[in-house]
């Protein structure tokens, strides 16, 4: 079977123009309730614990098995899409994540909470990936960049909910009907998303198509994929990390009033909506995306870098600045696949879950060091190791030689050799 043309772009003027927008709401949706369900596990964990009469370390495997299960099966999620389709698993992957937090909210013992856990991870690892897609298939070009910079603040907006709002609810309600609550709202979207999600007329392809050695050639075999991929690895774990660190740096070594580090901490969620928004606006607009991606992931390690050097009034600044540019970069970085030619629309998911997989498992490196780094050298070191790491690494996406033109000639040739496939068939 052979693939058709961007849908978007040889058939835009066939939908309705607000078609497309409302794909995007939905979308956005799905993402919304896919990092609320990830993310509203922390204000569980001493519930939890007391639940099950847990230590704190056992606990947060129920964190740490989750992102290892979300790093593994970005992949898996990106080929089932390609064989079956965009709009059967975006409604698969948002409903086995509902049903994963849903049944881990009724979990009789902490081995059962811990496999609903990872189920949940399995399901929004599959929603990363195949929801990408489905906003690519209805967009052109010159609009991805602002489409995926709303997708990216949709999800920063559910991980804000989880890792605040969400203890509220937890609080008064209780943490299995907190998880459960969240697991059926996840579970109505997943609904909503099959019968309201479609793709494009005459994109035949997305409805799904035999897996071939060309899925392998473009995706695992693309070097502009890996270029951006490894690119993004110290940012990335930069991000996380720092999110994640740097509460318990400013109240135990810095001893920072919890107003202070409160404030940081909501900033380390929301500034990543304007962050997303700007990046997606500005990538539609510049030509190079290479350049945008560069300086934005570099500035990432200069904020990292930035925590032991800000008292207290201004430990706010760096949080705001990881967070606005992490999400400036990733919104630049996920395009990638979608804008350029050696990539099939049917593949795109296929490719962003390879990129997200390969920062995820390589980006592991950062936090590791910083880990070893604080008990012998101090957090100054630290924070200046994980800063640097972002920076040198964002400097591989220079590799990336591939002009506007080269791009488009390897899509005529990706276009000749369907044609001859078709012939020979």
């Amino acid at each position: 079977m052979t693939t058709q043309p961007h849908a978007p772009d040889m058939g835009e003027a066939a939908e309705r123009p607000t078609t497309k927008w409302f794909m995007l709401a939905l979308v956005c949706v799905g993402f919304v309730v896919m990092t609320l369900c990830w993310f509203n596990i922390s204000g569980a964990l001493t519930p939890i614990s007391d639940s099950f009469g847990l230590s704190m370390t056992s606990a947060t495997l129920l964190v740490s098995l989750f992102t290892v299960a979300y790093g593994v099966f970005h992949i898996p999620g990106g080929l089932l899409m390609t064989r079956f389709g965009i709009r059967p698993m975006l409604a698969i992957s948002i409903s086995l994540e509902g049903l994963g937090a849903a049944l881990a909210a009724v979990a009789p013992n902490f081995g059962v909470l811990l496999a609903m856990r990872i189920l949940c991870a399995i399901g929004a690892s599959m929603v990363a990936v195949v929801g990408m897609a489905a906003i690519s298939a209805w967009f052109p070009k010159r609009q991805i960049g602002l489409c995926f910079g709303i997708a990216s603040a949709a999800f920063m907006l559910g991980a804000t909910a989880g890792l605040d709002w969400w203890a509220d609810v937890v609080g008064a309600l209780g943490w299995r009907a907190g998880l459960g609550i969240a697991g059926l709202l996840c579970l109505a979207v997943g609904v909503m998303a099959g019968l309201l999600y479609r793709i494009p007329r005459g994109a035949t392809a997305l409805e799904g198509v035999k897996l071939t050695r060309r899925v392998v050639r473009e995706t695992a075999g693309n070097p502009k994929l890996w270029i951006y991929a490894l690119a993004f690895v110290g940012s990335y774990s930069g991000y996380y990390a720092g999110a994640q660190l740097m509460s318990t740096y400013g109240t135990e070594e810095r001893q920072f009033d919890a107003s202070a580090v409160s404030m940081a901490a909501m900033l380390v969620g929301l500034a990543g909506v304007p962050g997303a928004l700007i990046g997606g606006w500005v990538t539609d607009r510049l030509r190079s995306r290479r350049a945008v991606f560069c300086v934005s992931s570099m500035s990432i390690g200069g904020f990292l870098m930035l925590f032991p050097a800000v008292g207290q009034s201004l430990f706010w600044l760096p949080a705001f600045g990881i967070a606005f540019m992490f999400n400036f970069a990733y919104t630049v970085w996920a395009t990638v696949p979608a804008t350029t030619s050696t990539v099939s629309p049917e593949n795109v998911g296929t490719a962003v879950g390879m990129m997200l997989s390969i920062a995820a498992i390589v980006g592991f490196i950062g936090p590791y060091l910083f880990g070893l780094i604080v008990p012998a050298a101090g957090y100054t070191l630290a924070w200046a190791v994980m800063g640097g790491f972002a920076i040198v690494m964002s400097f591989v996406a220079l590799a990336d030689r591939t002009s506007a033109s080269a791009d488009g000639d390897a899509g005529t040739q990706r276009n000749r050799d369907e044609a001859g496939e078709l012939e020979m068939s």
